[in-house]
């Protein structure tokens, strides 16, 4: 009975190393870049985040630096940078990218063509003020592709009403 004993508790502790080697190993696998590498937080807010999704990455003029890691609802009391401002997006930045991310620097939330893919932008600005850990971003709010469509369906049934007018006219 010992040693069944024993063969079970060896049994479960392979078992249980095995287990976290897989999921290790998944998380290489599934986000190569962010296994252990020191990142620092800065924060953005925006009225609206479209389909950003934790994961996503951040660019730095079209250079990823780091991912999206997190999304709150923004009190009254955080200090918003936009009002109203209800998303807060917390960014993980690559610590060896963090001089390129100064105090003018801007944060938007862009979009990969009709993928439907997003990503958040920063743009650097001209200060020479390197931003520290934890610090907001400005933003930019963009337009979202349906906002866009529906503007454009408007002018098309516009230019159709004037082009009937002139049906008329005749």
């Amino acid at each position: 009975v010992g040693g069944v004993k024993a063969l079970n508790i060896k049994s479960f502790a392979i078992g249980v190393l095995l287990t976290i080697i897989a999921v290790l190993l998944f998380q290489y696998i599934s986000f190569p870049s962010r296994l252990f590498v020191k990142t620092y937080d800065l924060y953005a807010d925006f009225n609206n985040v479209h389909n950003l999704q934790i994961g996503d990455p951040v660019k730095l003029n079209g250079m990823p630096i780091g991912w999206v890691s997190a999304f709150r609802r923004v009190e009254k009391g955080d200090n918003a940078r936009a009002i109203p401002a209800p998303v807060r997006v917390t960014l993980s930045i690559q610590e060896k990218h963090a001089s390129l991310i100064n105090e003018g620097s801007i944060a938007a939330v862009n979009f990969y063509g009709l993928s439907n893919e997003n990503f958040m932008s920063i743009n650097p600005g001209a200060e020479s003020v390197v931003l520290k850990p934890h610090s907001m971003l400005r933003t930019d709010e963009t337009a979202d592709i349906n906002t866009l469509l529906s503007a454009m369906n408007e002018a098309a049934g516009g230019i159709v009403t004037v082009s009937d007018s002139f049906k008329w006219a005749r």
